[in-house]
């Protein structure tokens, strides 16, 4: 089954709409199914799939440029999806300056801090990346939220 267009609205929930597909495509999903990928699955399976714009298998990823959220209306706005307060987001790559290779990492509030170096994933047929990051409000140090995440590359 595709990932449903996030177009047609039906419910709101904190001022936000929520997509009538997508409440029925993640209420489709059969009781006790678990989205726990391994690392290697989300780079072979699902990411590098997404690049190429071929067809996904069955999954709970959403497409979503997580910079414009703060990270607990993130959660808040698609805990029908993830009930847990853990997902998985395709989220648009925007680079720091226009000639630049840096990736912007600028939220809506605050800005996404990188944790140590990345680690290389290698697959069957390709080679991803993994790099933790961790919110911050402000530039001082005790501008670091309780969110991170881990984000994948391919």
């Amino acid at each position: 089954m595709p990932h449903p267009s996030l177009e047609d609205q039906s419910n709101i929930i904190n001022d936000q709409p929520i997509p009538r597909l997508d409440l029925c495509y993640f209420n489709s999903l059969p009781h006790g199914y678990r989205f726990k990928p391994t690392e290697s699955e989300l780079i072979a399976c699902y990411l590098k799939r997404k690049v190429f714009d071929l067809p996904l298998p069955r999954n709970k990823i959403i497409s979503e440029d997580t910079y414009k959220w703060m990270p607990d209306q993130l959660l808040e706005h698609y805990k029908h999806a993830w009930p847990e307060n853990e997902g998985y987001f395709f989220t648009p790559r925007e680079k720091k300056y226009p000639n630049g290779q840096r990736p912007s990492r600028q939220a809506i509030e605050g800005y996404w801090k990188p944790t140590g170096a990345d680690r290389v994933i290698i697959c069957e047929d390709s080679t991803g990346y993994k790099k933790g990051l961790v919110h911050y409000i402000s530039k001082a140090s005790r501008g670091k939220t309780k969110y991170g995440f881990m984000y994948f590359q391919v």
